[in-house]
């Protein structure tokens, strides 16, 4: 089974004015093996800089390549571009990421880059700085 998504948002309630193109898709093969494709950008526009005036527009780009076998593992790898010259990033990140299920926990592993920004989840948004580096995530679900 193929499954395709594409969704458009343009966001206005931050100091900038953005646009999201977002696509995935998901190839299961087989009941337990699923392989996946993210590609998104962001548009960013009516960019102030600091200390007064407007910048160019810039835009962030990116791409992660899955792999998941049921509830045992996933690997990830991807990365981004931007063009953004205000911003302290690297132009180009890239990243591997490996999460280990068990019953009711997981273990996350991550090496890389990942940009920051505006980050939302369940309904709550926060600005979180760009990551470079490894870390280790254990989750339990009690």
């Amino acid at each position: 089974d193929l499954v395709i998504n594409y969704s458009w948002d343009r966001i206005d309630w931050t100091e900038e004015d953005e646009t999201e193109n977002y696509f995935d898709t998901y190839y299961y093969i087989g009941g337990s093996h699923t392989v996946s494709l993210t590609a998104y950008t962001k548009r960013f526009f009516n960019v102030f800089v600091p200390g007064g005036g407007l910048a160019e527009d810039y835009h962030e780009d990116y791409l992660t390549l899955g792999f998941a076998m049921g509830n045992q593992f996933a690997l990830n790898i991807g990365g981004s571009i931007s063009n953004n010259d205000f911003s302290q990033d690297p132009r180009k990140l890239g990243f591997v990421e490996f999460i280990l299920k068990f019953r009711n926990h997981e273990v996350i592993l991550f090496n890389g880059g990942e940009r920051g920004g505006l980050i939302c989840s369940s309904g709550i948004c926060q600005e979180r700085p760009t990551f470079e580096g490894t870390r280790v995530i254990m989750f339990s679900r009690f």
